[in-house]
């Protein structure tokens, strides 16, 4: 059975495992690290608050408790959504595309608005970056990343990192079998690959499980 590993931890129902399942491939399904809250004030009034990761979703809810109902939540992505969802809220906006579609849709809906980015402690913070000259942008840090040094992963046939840090912290922990294709989310984490040499790969065009899931299935009918 084929094999692929994703540098992220998914459930059962995940979209992603769910589609590779159904080609007879097994999913890999192991983040790199664990996450631990970080201390943080209530933000000041805002228009928009925006989660880049279900992390961000959960760490803030933990420490807040409910949020207040002025705020506007926006997503990076569909499985940020489903974070969101699983605490029985919905996003008004929710990123499709690369980072930078992603920064331009949200600009075009928050024009004039003041937007509170929740993010981890390391976050490459692309979109706040591609958006905080163009409107009112602050960041919030409601967690951060602790490496996890009990992972196992098998031998695989196709990688998918789903950040720069799970790069980093593959690299300098495992041996990368020679002849594999690989996967990444975007931009950011496709310059860490070719970094550690990783230069024949594949882009996804959309970060989110499903387009994931087809960038792989691209791959397998390339074979």
């Amino acid at each position: 059975m084929r094999k692929v590993f994703i540098s992220r931890d998914l459930d059962l129902k995940s979209p992603f495992r769910k589609e590779l399942e159904k080609m007879g491939m097994e999913v890999i399904a192991r983040s790199l690290f664990r996450y631990r809250a970080v201390d943080f004030g209530m933000p000041r009034l805002a228009d928009w608050l925006f989660f880049n990761s279900p992390p961000s979703v959960h760490y803030f809810l933990k420490h807040i408790g409910a949020i207040p109902q002025n705020y506007q939540l926006a997503v990076l992505d569909s499985f940020t959504a489903t974070g969101l969802q699983e605490h029985g809220l919905e996003a008004q906006f929710c990123g499709r595309g690369n980072l930078e579609e992603v920064a331009v849709a949200f600009l075009e809906q928050a024009q004039g608005m003041q937007a509170i980015f929740v993010q981890s402690r390391k976050s490459k913070q692309s979109i706040y970056k591609l958006v905080r000259e163009q409107m009112q942008a602050e960041e919030l840090v409601v967690y951060e990343y602790l490496p996890r040094e009990d992972i196992q992963i098998p031998p695989c046939e196709i990688y998918v990192f789903t950040s720069p840090l799970n790069v980093k912290h593959y690299f300098e922990r495992y041996l990368f079998p020679n002849g594999k294709q690989v996967v990444s989310t975007d931009a950011v984490t496709s310059k860490a690959l070719k970094r550690y040499g990783i230069t024949d790969l594949y882009q996804s065009e959309f970060s989110d499980e499903e387009g994931l899931a087809f960038a792989v299935r691209s791959l397998v009918k390339q074979v």
